[in-house]
């Protein structure tokens, strides 16, 4: 896109159609900061919520208002612990403005998808519940997307299992 980055793209759309849904995807991550690029969500307040890891041991969230100032510190999603979490996955949902991020974290067997749900001032309401548990579980992206009534669905997959199970975590 010459001459315009995601984030201005999405302000020019939201100017256009304040109610429209709008997904960011990017291709570039720098390798030291973001080896798998940063996610990102986009709230109906326009504030932007990015997750990201480091390469192998954490997973962090911060929160940036719609002209992308920091509203909030980076903080570690989920337990403080020395187990890998990676490949994170944001959405916002509709209904209330929550934050749910999906990850994969070697805490408890191997290789767990793990779930958890923030509120708009960063409090965490539901950490780290463990929604598949087992060594097939690998994944190595995350995808979670709101419907209209709030639900969460939440897809891991791999290039050996695309798009795996689906959990739904009602968010209301």
């Amino acid at each position: 896109m010459p001459g315009v980055n995601g984030i201005e793209l999405v302000r020019q759309i939201r100017e256009l159609d304040p109610d429209l849904p709008c997904i960011v995807v990017t291709g570039y991550g720098s390798p030291d900061m973001y080896p798998l690029g940063p996610q990102v969500g986009i709230d109906n307040q326009q504030n932007i919520h990015v997750v990201w890891d480091d390469g192998w041991q954490n997973v962090f969230y911060q929160k940036f208002d719609a002209d992308a100032n920091a509203m909030s510190g980076v903080f570690n999603v989920g337990n403080a612990d020395t187990a890998a979490s990676h490949v994170p996955a944001v959405t916002v949902d509709p209904i209330n403005n929550y934050v749910h991020i999906g990850h994969e974290d070697y805490e408890y067997q191997c290789e767990d998808i793990v779930y958890d749900k923030y509120d708009q001032s960063q409090k965490c309401l539901v950490n780290e519940v463990a929604i598949s548990g087992d060594v097939s579980s690998h994944c190595e992206h995350n995808t979670l997307t709101p419907d209209i009534n709030g639900y969460i669905h939440f897809g891991p997959g791999s290039q050996a299992r695309p798009s795996t199970e689906v959990q739904t975590a009602a968010s209301p």
